[in-house]
């Protein structure tokens, strides 16, 4: 009768389930967290010095922070039953996207939802930009509400707008201080 080789089995087994946690983020299953700030610091991947702004809208969240480099990075983060869950490996593909020199819109889709960030900003330094100003008054034409966030940094003021929508229609707009934006 021959012996199994159950060493060998035991170590495949093994080699298996390491490259399993190497690349499955695990941490999302375990831990979840009160704030969107918390789980930011947790995600120590991104390198957070400093959470500048946060920006909740239900159980969605923008978070705004300062990497190791100093420079600005952002990031959405979902909650769900049991807290917010860390952004690690959490792909963010927008799905809309605008940029011009005055704002940023960008769309984001997670759990089930869309996420609508309008970003604006003005340089409030010694030296003036001129006809650039912040974005007061933000509306859809299907009736979202949006939540805003007003932050300084490095002598930069930025206000963040964060609208959850469940579908976009085929003939959605938004509305930038009464000015009609297709997206």
């Amino acid at each position: 009768m021959k012996k199994k080789n159950y060493k060998g089995l035991i170590i495949r087994v093994c080699a298996i389930v390491l490259l399993v946690l190497l690349f499955v983020p695990f941490e999302q299953f375990i831990f979840r967290f009160d704030t969107p700030e918390a789980a930011m610091k947790f995600d120590y991947r991104e390198g957070v010095k400093e959470i500048v702004a946060t920006v909740e809208n239900g159980d969605y969240a923008k978070v705004t922070y300062v990497d190791r480099g100093r420079e600005l990075g952002t990031k959405c983060l979902v909650r769900d039953k049991r807290g917010w869950i860390s952004p690690i490996k959490q792909i963010s593909i927008p799905n809309k996207f605008k940029i011009t020199f005055d704002y940023s819109i960008v769309g984001y889709y997670k759990k089930g939802k869309n996420i609508l960030i309008v970003n604006s900003s003005k340089y409030i330094g010694e030296y003036e930009v001129p006809d650039n100003e912040l974005i007061d008054n933000i509306y859809d034409s299907i009736g979202t509400e949006f939540v805003v966030e007003d932050f300084v940094y490095s002598k930069t003021h930025y206000r963040v707008w964060l609208g959850i929508i469940d579908k976009y229609p085929e003939d959605y707009k938004i509305y930038l201080d009464g000015e009609e934006i297709e997206i």
